[in-house]
């Protein structure tokens, strides 16, 4: 049921991306999507025939318990265990996108549609893959939470619900799976649900209205104060570049390899050709014509040509 949950999701996701998404900006996406979900609200409330309207969905089976004869406690310890079995595979799902090209891309896309579609990306078609994908996690990730509860109702996830996830990836940091699981942990599991372990005050449901409001709070305060999050995504450091015999890349205009401290000449060869660089002496002469005619940069006097 799970893996069909999955399927019905990102066959969803299709035309709403499809319509909403693929040509539309990051914020008004947002907006869209919030609007797609109180429509779908709206249609389960008013369809009886769907999901048994507002009333929704009751007794369903949990998953495994035709022949696993748990009590109610060993249970819930058993279906913990399983939820997290499914956590740890999604991000280990995620971890591993994050090594692929396609999500250097997707960075890209983030932080710049317009310099991405400039370097031949085809935005709409990822945007679409990675709708497509969060609508299979997203609908598995539901399918799950009703196998506990054993009941689903269109009450049960409104726009109010769908706001406190979208602050737990601002508050923990939207660059990062460890900053998206700790802003899950921290907003929706200790910050919403804790305030069920506190002492009634004033008058009833008091806490819960104040609970909201702090959450309104917290959202604005992160994204005016610390937009990137607790756990910011840090950008990569690479190893500096040298030669094959150990000399830095910021020495090589030096009389080494033929240039002159006053007239530097480097190019940049390809990695194929070795990546030794090839440098001119002062009277402007090619040590190895054929390897400068493979440079990919040309750097003389500074100023730069692509060739």
């Amino acid at each position: 049921a799970l893996l069909i949950a999955g399927l019905i999701g990102a066959l969803l996701a299709v035309p709403v991306g499809w319509i909403g998404v693929r040509r539309l900006r990051n914020d008004l996406q947002a907006v869209v999507l919030l609007v797609i979900s109180i429509i779908g609200t709206t249609v389960a409330v008013n369809q009886e025939g769907l999901v048994n309207g507002s009333v929704g969905l009751s007794v369903i089976p949990h998953p495994f318990s035709d022949f696993i004869h748990l009590s109610t406690v060993n249970y819930d310890l058993f279906y913990a265990a399983l939820a997290l079995a499914f956590c740890g595979a999604t991000y280990f799902f995620f971890y591993r996108m994050q090594r692929a090209p396609m999500w250097r891309t997707l960075r890209a896309i983030r932080d710049n549609e317009v310099a991405a579609e400039a370097l031949g990306r085809d935005v709409a078609q990822l945007r679409m893959i990675a709708m497509v994908v969060g609508g299979a996690v997203a609908a598995i990730s539901g399918g799950v939470l009703v196998g506990y509860i054993g009941i689903w109702a269109p009450s049960t996830w409104l726009y109010p619900e769908t706001i406190v996830y979208l602050g737990a990836i601002i508050i923990g940091g939207a660059g990062t799976n460890r900053g998206a699981a700790l802003g899950a942990l921290l907003l929706p599991v200790i910050f919403i649900q804790g305030t069920q372990f506190l002492p009634e005050i004033g008058r009833p449901g008091l806490i819960d209205a104040l609970d909201w409001v702090a959450t309104g709070l917290l959202i604005i305060a992160f994204v005016w104060l610390w937009p990137r999050g607790i756990l910011p995504e840090k950008p990569k450091r690479f190893p500096r570049l040298s030669t094959p015999g150990g000399l830095p890349i910021d020495e090589l205009a030096g009389p080494t390899y033929g240039g002159s401290p006053d007239r530097p000449h480097v190019d940049v060869l390809m990695p194929g050709n070795g990546g030794r660089p090839v440098a001119t002496p002062a009277s402007g002469e090619w040590i190895n014509r054929e390897r400068v005619a493979q440079a990919l940069l040309s750097v003389h006097d500074n100023r730069a040509w692509a060739t």
